[in-house]
């Protein structure tokens, strides 16, 4: 695993390579990482994003992790919330690999017929990434403190609310990006019944409420076969869920 750091930080290549080994073997003990070749720290990451991971469309079975550099300054790791969010976002990422390792065969079916472009492909890729990013933050949720959920809810009210003053401008990637936060807050709440009841209170997803509960049983369903999965038919669910909540915003 070869580690891509950027100039001017304080910590040595020896440093960094010391403190991800120790945490990354601490976070992957039950996950199929196989395949990461590099790891990235970038200063100029989209603000809104803590990490990603990348697949190679050369070779999809070799992945790259991009990681906010952030969190190699020593004024951060003063801050007990903000290594909490380097791990949370780091095992995250792990389960991206993870995923689409225990996947690839049916994210290899999607990717290959990438060329035909209708509404059903469309809905079916929303349903993928929103599995995708349900699984990787359900894995990843023994990571997630009681900040970083309510900080994912306050995400999801803020887009549900944003809805109703959008309008005209509902496209359908807007649409799947409020899909795939309801799924990030599925993810974390699933696992921890008491905080779930706790939280959820405090989400105002008004008319969609039952868009939510509908994708919360559905996920919730998908993981007592998962990774066991022959074909694209168990993201069919997720996305006739994703076509009902289109259908319903673009009515209002």
């Amino acid at each position: 695993m070869k580690l891509i750091l950027p100039p001017n930080i304080v910590w040595t290549y020896e440093n960094t390579n010391s403190f991800l080994t120790k945490i990354i073997s601490s976070l992957s003990k039950e996950l199929d990482i196989t395949g990461i070749t590099e790891i990235h720290f970038l200063d100029d990451m989209n603000p809104n994003i803590a990490g990603e991971m990348v697949v190679n469309s050369l070779v999809p079975s070799d992945y790259t992790i991009k990681l906010r550099s952030s969190i190699l300054y020593k004024e951060i790791l003063n801050n007990k919330q903000e290594v909490n969010n380097f791990i949370n976002t780091l095992k995250h990422e792990l389960c991206h690999v993870h995923d689409h390792n225990k996947l690839q065969h049916i994210y290899k079916t999607l990717i290959e017929n990438d060329d035909t472009i209708d509404y059903e492909r469309v809905s079916l890729l929303f349903a993928k990434k929103t599995w995708s990013e349900f699984i990787a933050t359900y894995l990843s949720s023994d990571t997630s403190s009681t900040m970083i959920i309510e900080d994912k809810i306050n995400a999801l009210n803020d887009m549900c609310k944003n809805l109703y003053t959008i309008k005209k401008d509902k496209n359908t990637e807007l649409l799947g990006q409020v899909f795939c936060c309801m799924a990030y807050v599925i993810g974390d709440i699933l696992n921890k019944e008491n905080l779930a009841e706790k939280l959820r209170i405090k989400i105002d997803a008004r008319s969609f409420t039952p868009i939510l509960q509908m994708l919360y049983d559905e996920l919730k369903s998908l993981l007592k076969s998962y990774p066991n999965w022959n074909d694209v038919t168990y993201f069919i669910g997720i996305k006739d869920i994703f076509q009902t909540f289109v259908m319903q915003c673009k009515s209002e």
